[in-house]
């Protein structure tokens, strides 16, 4: 386990604390309990070579995703409706129309996000067991793929509720109150980034 204390920030893709004392290839010296992380290592058009902390794909996703949400239920808060005559339910005051637009546009980013970060989670878990051989159910029959094609062509809700179930030991969420809400954002992602006339106009 590492100490949280220690991290840099929540975000970070991966990171341990050394079990002895050594020396890293750069030739630092490092001391037991010290903290490493994953570095990336690549060319910034301005800067040339960097390196930095490597991020989690399913962190970044969901911690936009939560700040969005928080961002869309202050807004939502602000929204002004007023009644007209000859008009069932009520109609959007002019000044809040700017923060409507606003609440959607945070939504429509929750949504997807939040979506995105399950399944980079679920891509993430997949990658690491990349000794197994997965097998696939398809049309033209049961194949064993690699952890890599697994990745590419398996859907997300077959990832969570098929094969990460099988890596992780954990019990499926298929048939449970958690998978009927997966299967919801799923529906509102969906909508959401594969946008459709009906999606975003209602028509009547």
């Amino acid at each position: 386990m590492v100490d949280i204390s220690k991290l840099p920030d929540w975000r970070l893709a991966k990171a341990a604390e050394l079990a002895q004392d050594g020396v890293l290839p750069s030739g630092t010296p490092v001391k037991k309990g010290d903290l490493i992380t994953l570095i990336t290592i690549t060319r910034d058009a301005d800067a040339g070579l960097v390196s930095f902390v490597t991020p989690g794909a399913p962190a970044l996703a969901l911690n936009a995703a939560i700040a969005a949400a928080r961002d869309a239920a202050v807004i939502r808060k602000g929204i002004k409706w007023k009644t007209a005559p000859k008009v069932k339910g009520k109609i959007l005051d002019d000044k809040s129309l700017p923060a409507l637009f606003d609440y959607f546009e945070r939504a429509m980013i929750s949504a997807s996000f939040s979506y995105q970060a399950l399944e980079s989670f679920a891509n993430q878990l997949i990658a690491n067991d990349d000794k197994r051989r997965f097998k696939v159910s398809r049309r033209d029959g049961d194949k064993e793929v690699t952890a890599n094609e697994l990745e590419r062509i398996a859907s997300t809700e077959e990832k969570i509720g098929t094969y990460l179930p099988q890596i992780t030991g954990v019990a499926s969420p298929k048939g449970k109150a958690l998978w009927e809400k997966l299967k919801k954002l799923k529906t509102v992602r969906d909508s959401t980034i594969h946008l459709k006339s009906y999606d975003h106009y209602s028509r009547g």
